[in-house]
């Protein structure tokens, strides 16, 4: 019999979410209430289905994975993102045939819009078919294809959801940034963020500086400071976006490059990052704060000393899901064909409706 996938005023989508820190998988499971022609949110369960050891490694960017093993790769997380779907809907004894959609943003395993290409692991079809339900999946592709960065996604989910706010500051692998000016919006990546704060944990046998405390048991090294201060891609002008490529070849050579105890390391670089972020919020806030980066007390007291813009961290719930809710909500605007991309923000030449979907 076939099933009907009819668009309605009324949706539950689940937005998956995976982020460079690879920590796990976010999910977010919403109803969408379209009234006075707006969608309206309630969340009605969250979780993060953490990775195993073995999919942590699997996921770990690597330059030079062949291009049938990245296929194969895209295909088997597709299957891993199908039975996380299934064992959350298990968990909140939540039916799966319920879901009116799965909206996923997947890993983002290449991303450089430069050359023409962004690439997020996840196949579409594996989603939808072993689910059996509808999936909009690879949000990034058709605005890279336009012409823009492909990044970033959220601010029309930061304006239609949060409107209170002068500033959207997201503080996963990367920090980014939506910014709401006297003439014109603003968003942008401004700099890597738990990617490298991860990364220098793991040195000391951790998976993160829990509350920061080894950054803010350190010194900051001035000439580490100065070098990550002068990296070119700060004086660049939005759009631009950043991926783990740039990371890797940017950020990490500077790292090595120094002689320091790890906990010097650590504070030089959230300083660093602590000093970028604040040249960028407006001058009047608030600012919502959310990803995990929020949880690094220390980041954000030095944030809160440098920043002219006061700093509202929310609910865990929004600190840790926002990101899987707006992708629910572009996966839910992308089956009614609505626009979900600002072009002006990613560079494209006109907005847009993102994503593909594919049905079971």
């Amino acid at each position: 019999m076939k099933q009907n996938f009819g668009k309605s005023a009324r949706c539950r989508v689940l937005g998956l979410m995976s982020g460079t820190s690879l920590d796990g998988l976010d999910l977010a499971l919403v109803e969408w209430q379209r009234a006075a022609g707006k969608w309206h949110y309630q969340i009605k369960a969250v979780d993060t289905l953490p990775y195993t050891p073995a999919w942590q490694q699997r996921l770990q960017f690597n330059p030079e994975l062949s291009a049938p093993d990245l296929l194969a790769l895209n295909n088997a997380y597709g299957h891993l993102l199908a039975q996380q779907v299934q064992l959350f809907c298990e968990k909140q004894n939540f039916p799966l045939q319920e879901l009116d959609l799965i909206a996923s943003h997947g890993h983002t395993y290449w991303h450089q819009p430069q050359r023409g290409f962004t690439y997020q692991l996840g196949s579409g079809p594996e989603l939808a078919i072993l689910t059996g339900r509808p999936a909009v999946v690879d949000f990034r592709q058709a605005d890279v294809a336009r012409g823009g960065q492909g990044a970033p996604l959220a601010p029309l989910g930061d304006r239609d959801l949060f409107p209170r706010y002068k500033a959207w500051l997201n503080l996963g692998g990367i920090a980014n940034l939506t910014r709401r000016g006297p003439a014109q919006w603003q968003a942008f990546d401004i700099a890597a963020a738990n990617q490298v704060l991860d990364h220098l944990a793991r040195r000391a046998g951790q998976d993160y500086d829990d509350g920061g405390q080894i950054a803010r048991s350190g010194r900051v090294h001035t000439p580490l400071l100065e070098r990550l201060e002068a990296l070119s891609y700060y004086q660049e002008a939005p759009p631009k976006s950043l991926g783990i490529e740039w990371t890797r070849t940017q950020i990490f050579p500077l790292l090595n490059a120094v002689t320091a105890p790890l906990a010097d390391l650590m504070r030089t670089y959230v300083e660093h990052l602590a000093r970028q972020i604040a040249r960028e919020l407006p001058p009047k806030g608030p600012a919502l704060v959310t990803g995990g980066g929020a949880y690094h007390h220390f980041l954000i007291e030095r944030l809160e000393a440098l920043s002219p813009a006061p700093l509202d961290l929310p609910e865990p719930a929004l600190i840790n899901y926002k990101e899987a809710l707006i992708f629910s909500y572009l996966g839910l605007l992308r089956f009614h064909e609505e626009t979900n991309v600002i072009g002006a923000l990613t560079g494209a030449p006109r907005s847009h409706s993102s994503g593909t979907l594919h049905l079971p």
